[in-house]
């Protein structure tokens, strides 16, 4: 099965280095010569790789580089071996292809998708992990209280004035802007990471992959101020004297009293 969070298209980040073999930019380093025979299976991964035949290509790029140790074949290799969902053999691939000394875009690419498998390997680790079968959990086992009756009871106060309605709706209308613009960026982000993943060659896969990590700072940026905005509107809401409303919670059948105020 294809490991999760990737989306699989006929442009596909396993011929990031195979497109290269075929053609080049001004800016782009020339792809070294490859031995004939490693060159035949290097070409046919390339087009198992594009029709979604990750397992064949896979085994067609091992064997290119069993014939002819290219830094090319290593990373398509590689590539072959996330996509088609094996994470850890994947992971030993690129480790051994940063070996190599590669550009600083091919490392940071190479060392972007270490970063992927190890999450995705991480979270298969967390769901594996289950409560045994002879250690019940202590809260299936506590009892369960009976259902408190509550009454509540609201006493209106007077309403705020205008100033601080005024201040409590900058607040909020600030924490929904923020929200809106990290999710937007966030989403961004997504975008041009997936455009990483499918770039044909390295300049493409670098640039989408700085673009996505800017755009994904900007969202976390907004959405901490979001939270900072909403925060200080809620505090507001809670302890501001002048708020309005107010409501009491008497609690049956302990007695226990509870009292809060707020908007309403």
């Amino acid at each position: 099965m294809p490991a999760r969070g990737f989306t699989f298209r006929p442009a596909l980040g396993v011929l990031l280095l195979a497109a290269t073999a075929h053609a080049q930019t001004a800016s782009e380093p020339s792809v070294p010569a490859m031995n004939p025979d490693a060159r035949v299976h290097f070409d046919r991964g390339v087009e198992l790789a594009r029709d979604r035949e990750f397992e064949a290509a896979a085994s067609e790029f091992d064997l290119s580089y069993k014939l002819d140790a290219t830094k090319e074949a290593l990373f398509a290799w590689a590539q072959a071996e996330r996509l088609r969902g094996k994470c850890a053999r994947a992971i030993e691939l690129y480790k051994m292809f940063l070996d190599t000394g590669p550009t600083p875009a091919q490392t940071d690419a190479a060392t972007l998708n270490v970063h992927r498998c190890e999450k995705i390997l991480d979270e298969e680790r967390s769901v594996a992990v289950e409560t045994p079968a002879d250690k019940p959990s202590a809260l299936a086992a506590a009892p369960r209280p009976a259902a408190p009756t509550v009454q509540l009871l609201v006493a209106p106060l007077a309403p705020p004035p205008a100033r601080s309605l005024v201040v409590g709706i900058a607040l909020v209308v600030g924490a929904s802007v923020a929200a809106v613009t990290g999710g937007t960026f966030l989403v961004l982000s997504r975008l041009d990471d997936s455009a990483a993943q499918n770039a044909d060659t390295w300049g493409r896969y670098h640039a989408s992959a700085q673009d996505a990590r800017t755009k994904e700072r900007i969202a976390i940026g907004a959405a901490g101020a979001g939270l900072i905005l909403g925060g200080v509107a809620l505090i507001r809401w809670l302890v501001a004297p002048d708020a309005r409303g107010g409501a009491v919670a008497w609690v049956q059948p302990d007695g226990a009293v509870f009292g809060c105020k707020g908007l309403y």
